[in-house]
């Protein structure tokens, strides 16, 4: 996180204290970073939002200790976007269902990290998401992009696609730049957005995220 000179502000959402002070410590040891506000509960995370609070940046629990399920991560996000529409946001997660995770990602534009991976990845993640690009750790990405039972009848199969488009499909849900994806396939960068103008065409999209989108939506299984 070196290249990051300006002070990134952080909102920290758990319900659990000794995580969220673990975390705080490991975060703000990373010179860039600075916890601005913690919040252990959807009120507290919803007044801080729409008291004025500023962040650059959302990390947010999914589960939260409530007696109400639907007081979770999800609706944390909700009360971000409503508040704070340019947010990076961050959902951490133990493990959740495919359903939440797909909203995570389509309707909150949240990055997925799972909180069995390591700090290493985390300030990856963080680097990413506040880059504008989409981050998904292994576990969710599997669980994401399991063949859904029902794919989009007009949607092409998998059989539309060769395998190295596949593959790039794949490390384009990653959050894989070109010049990532071009050093994997050792091939040049002009030769990636070949292949990206390619799939753009392909599945009738236009954008990196909307690529994302298409994959989740139609359950393409991905090598």
């Amino acid at each position: 996180m070196s290249d990051l000179q300006t002070p990134i502000r952080i909102l920290l959402v758990d319900d659990h204290t000794l995580f969220r002070e673990s975390l705080r410590r490991v975060l703000e040891a990373e010179a860039p970073f600075r916890v601005v506000a913690e919040a252990s509960t959807l009120e507290e995370a919803t007044a801080y939002c729409t008291g004025g609070g500023d962040f650059d940046l959302g990390l947010v629990d999914f589960q939260l200790s409530s007696s109400d399920p639907a007081k979770n991560g999800l609706a944390v996000l909700r009360a971000i976007r409503q508040t704070n529409a340019s947010a990076a946001v961050i959902l951490l997660t133990a493990g959740t269902g495919k359903a939440e995770l797909r909203e995570a990602v389509q309707t909150y534009a949240a990055s997925i990290f799972l909180k069995s991976e390591p700090t290493s990845d985390l300030f990856l993640a963080i680097e990413r998401t506040l880059e504008g690009r989409r981050w998904i750790s292994s576990g969710a990405n599997r669980l994401l992009l399991e063949e859904s039972s029902a794919p989009s009848a007009s949607a092409p199969g998998e059989a539309a696609f060769t395998a190295r488009e596949l593959m790039v499909l794949r490390w384009i849900t990653e959050g894989l730049s070109n010049k990532e994806i071009a050093d994997k396939l050792t091939i040049s960068e002009s030769s990636v957005k070949a292949l990206l103008q390619k799939l753009f065409e392909k599945t009738s999209v236009r954008t990196r995220s909307q690529l994302v989108r298409y994959v989740f939506e139609c359950g393409l299984t991905l090598p």
